[in-house]
């Protein structure tokens, strides 16, 4: 997640998917000058960098009045090191994966609460989930380039402004997060539209390959590059985490954890909305030096197609 802000407030959130460029909506920015992206701010006040923004692209077909097609670009001043704070979130290009990405019952966003009906936090402590719903819920507002969810908790807002909706899935046998779409609303409760970003994987790609030189050519004749079949691929390749992080819950107290190991499956798709009982804790034995344990699950995680 990044946040984006002009010379006076905090506009929106978006999310970082290549070194120079960062994918919000276009409601954020259009007619918007002089605008910085923050980097690593789990804070706010106190973000790893901030960036100016070179250039903004906003979808051609893109309606203020309705937010159809609210997806926009923007092109950083310059290119952005990767660190364990810093990483890019993949996003699909195989228009073959949409069928499997549809099915995905229960996405996830975050955020500061950046253009929604809470009040803002400097910290980023929103930590919401998305279910997806047939697209007869959205009404007439829901078009093929979206998708129709809402806040499991009807407490919950949709996420802030602009920010990614993600989910972990498997790509060169390695656990991702992939972006599945954009907040388009920060209303709290109900069902309404999310942008769906694999509807825009060939324009994410053909808008940076034109601009992303000297490293790659222009793109002519609104052709995007061929590129060889696999059976799954990111947009970049030096996207995401290998990793799944979890919370890990006791009496009176919550705390943070990363998966080391998990049992491989067939599935593209591994659900990690999944609250596993703890089998075993191993603490390191000079645990008054060394602040470090082993927690063995009382099973493994479950492909999504099994999770209710």
């Amino acid at each position: 997640m990044v946040a984006i802000r002009n010379e006076t407030k905090f506009r929106c959130a978006g999310s970082l998917i290549h070194r120079e460029f960062v994918l919000t909506a276009a409601q954020c920015i259009e007619g918007q000058r002089s605008l910085y992206v923050m980097l690593g701010a789990k804070d706010l006040l106190h973000p790893l960098i901030t960036v100016a923004v070179k250039q903004a692209f906003v979808h051609r077909s893109f309606s203020r009045e309705n937010r159809l097609n609210d997806i926009a670009l923007v092109m950083l001043s310059h290119s952005v090191d990767y660190t364990d704070y810093v990483r890019p979130i993949c996003i699909l290009r195989n228009a073959e994966s949409k069928d499997d990405v549809d099915k995905i019952r229960y996405l996830k966003t975050f955020g500061w609460g950046i253009g929604t009906d809470v009040k803002m936090s400097y910290n980023l402590n929103l930590d919401i989930r998305i279910q997806r719903f047939d697209r007869n819920y959205c009404g007439n507002k829901s078009e093929e380039s979206s998708f129709c969810g809402g806040p499991t908790n009807e407490g919950f807002c949709a996420g802030d402004i602009g920010g990614a909706v993600s989910h972990y899935l498997k790509l060169d046998d390695k656990m991702h997060p992939v972006q599945i779409g954009i907040v388009s609303s920060g209303k709290c409760g109900g069902a309404r539209p999310y942008v769906d970003v694999t509807s825009y994987a060939v324009w994410i790609e053909r808008l940076i390959r034109t601009y992303d030189e000297p490293k790659s050519a222009p793109v002519t004749n609104n052709q995007v590059p061929k590129t060889p079949a696999t059976d799954e691929m990111p947009l970049f390749r030096d996207c995401g985490e290998t990793y799944l992080t979890a919370n890990i819950y006791g009496p009176e107290f919550m705390a943070k954890g990363v998966m080391i190991t998990y049992h491989e499956s067939d599935s593209l798709i591994l659900g990690f909305f999944q609250e596993i009982e703890i089998d075993s804790v191993y603490k390191h034995p000079e645990v008054h030096k060394t602040d470090i344990a082993l927690l063995k699950l009382s099973s493994g995680l479950i492909p999504e197609s099994t999770t209710n």
